[in-house]
């Protein structure tokens, strides 16, 4: 493996943390504001009650969703050429932790304008998710279908 594609392989790793702090940073000045200030709704349960449903429907056909355009982007990868895997890789990777940050932005809003504490959970659900799924070395060779240890 060249160097070329050694930083390829480590500019998936910055991206990736890169989406996961963006909503870290979100979630922790929203908590904050939510201290501070308060929620930026008054308190309406049939707004509260929509927000939760909404959220979690969002929640359980986005989340799915990008894991299933991950799969179908990566389907036929074995086959390929180690720059075509990694330029396949990259864009199914990006697909799918912009989906699930998508889905943690949200929770972060609706708590930001509720100040209900189930979001929260939720939100820390997604990011242990976008953990599990950081592309470290065993991810990336077993997604891309390579020897690690070319890897």
């Amino acid at each position: 493996m060249n160097a070329n594609h050694l930083q390829d392989l480590r500019s998936l790793k910055i991206i990736y943390s890169a989406l996961m702090l963006g909503v870290s940073f979100f979630l922790i000045i929203v908590v904050f504001l939510n201290q501070q200030v308060g929620p930026f709704t008054d308190n309406d349960p049939f707004f509260e009650q929509v927000l939760l449903g909404v959220s979690n429907l969002m929640a359980f056909s986005s989340i799915p969703l990008g894991l299933f355009l991950f799969k179908k982007r990566t389907a036929g990868i074995a086959k390929l050429s180690l720059p075509q895997k990694l330029d396949s890789y990259r864009s199914a990777m990006i697909v799918r932790a912009a989906v699930m940050e998508g889905s943690a932005f949200f929770f972060v809003i609706c708590y930001a304008l509720t100040g209900i504490s189930i979001f929260l959970i939720e939100i820390l659900a997604i990011l242990a998710l976008m953990v599990y799924f950081f592309p470290g070395s065993n991810r990336q060779a077993e997604e891309l279908k390579h020897d690690i240890r070319e890897l």
